[in-house]
């Protein structure tokens, strides 16, 4: 998160931003790398199992693999955050994302990060996701961020020894 931090217009905004990046790393280790499902949280105890399942699951992993881009772009006077996660799992049907197929344990994340973002959009088997977040504190600045739109980086790569 380093990299959001050179980024001057964007320092009222770095809540949020951590929030994306937290909310979508944490969905594609859960879900996609350690195959949880959240379904296991409607049970009266089920926060209690998931968590213990998800700490079983990470010490029992033995190959797994997170991607995470973060790349800024001034577009049209503004600055644009695109934040890109993809993930080694088998992923999700995409399609079953739906306001009314989210329960009060599941789903609560990714409608926050669609709340905060312009865009948010999943592709390949539903392992890879990109948001784009528009500062709405920052518009027509300074153009101190014109590197910015060339400082592209893969931020993490996470690869779990076989």
């Amino acid at each position: 998160m380093s990299f959001i931090g050179q980024i001057k217009h964007l320092e009222a905004d770095q809540e949020d931003i951590f929030l994306i990046h937290t909310e979508l790393f944490i969905n594609a280790l859960d879900h996609g790398v350690l195959g949880l499902s959240s379904q296991v949280k409607l049970a009266p105890d089920g926060m209690t199992q998931y968590l213990a399942e998800r700490a079983d699951r990470l010490q029992k992993l033995e190959a797994g693999q997170i991607e995470v881009e973060l790349a800024g772009y001034w577009i049209n006077g503004q600055i644009m955050l695109k934040v890109r996660v993809a993930d080694s799992g088998p992923g999700f049907d995409v399609t079953k994302l739906t306001e009314s197929g989210w329960s009060a344990s599941a789903g609560r994340g990714i409608r926050l990060v669609r709340a905060l973002c312009v865009s948010l959009q999943f592709s390949g088997n539903g392992n890879h996701v990109e948001a784009w977040y528009l500062s709405p504190r920052a518009s027509t600045r300074a153009i101190e961020v014109a590197a910015v739109a060339q400082n592209r980086a893969v931020l993490a790569t996470m690869n779990m020894p076989h």
